[in-house]
């Protein structure tokens, strides 16, 4: 009779608190204010350094119409080859979508640039990025997602292209 009580109390222990953390896994308070974050953008390289910078106008949600503006900052000492003939090189930077109103969101991101290995100066950043700051509507907003931008050249005034999906809690 000792040897079922004492398998039993555990069994019981255990049980509870499965159940306790399956309940607790679903938290719809938490999806409050979240919602998609995404863009696509259009624009022109700026500068290649110290940072390389790219501009234009993006189309996207929850915003409508924004300029945006990318920064990235390479970490010189990270270079590798790609296997395609081309190099990598790990950085970090910021996206920052401006309303016409003067709303503004903040992506900090960090990321890997990589050339194509054919034409020189065809970069891709792609990286991972979080919303760190926001002004009007978007003030105090939080998320994170994916971030791509790309230049046909590192030559200012070539086309330049962006591209988010994510979310935004707000």
């Amino acid at each position: 009779m000792k040897r079922k009580q004492w398998f039993r109390a555990p069994l019981l222990l255990w049980l509870a608190i499965v159940s306790q953390a399956m309940g607790q896994g679903v938290n719809a308070n938490q999806l409050s204010g979240l919602s998609g974050l995404s863009a696509e953008g259009a624009g022109t390289f700026v500068t290649l350094s110290p940072s390389q910078v790219t501009s234009g106008t993006a189309k996207g949600e929850p915003f409508g119409v924004a300029t945006y503006q990318t920064t990235w900052n390479p970490a010189f000492d990270s270079v590798s080859t790609n296997g395609s003939g081309g190099n990598c090189i790990r950085g970090s930077g910021n996206v920052i979508l401006t309303t016409p109103n003067g709303d503004t969101i903040t992506l900090e991101y960090a990321s890997t640039e990589c050339d194509t290995g054919g034409v020189i100066g065809h970069v891709a950043v792609r990286g991972a990025y979080l919303v760190t700051s926001g002004t009007g509507r978007f003030s105090g907003a939080t998320g994170g997602g994916n971030v791509v931008w790309a230049a046909y050249s590192n030559t200012p005034g070539s086309p330049a292209f962006l591209h988010i999906d994510g979310n935004i809690k707000r």
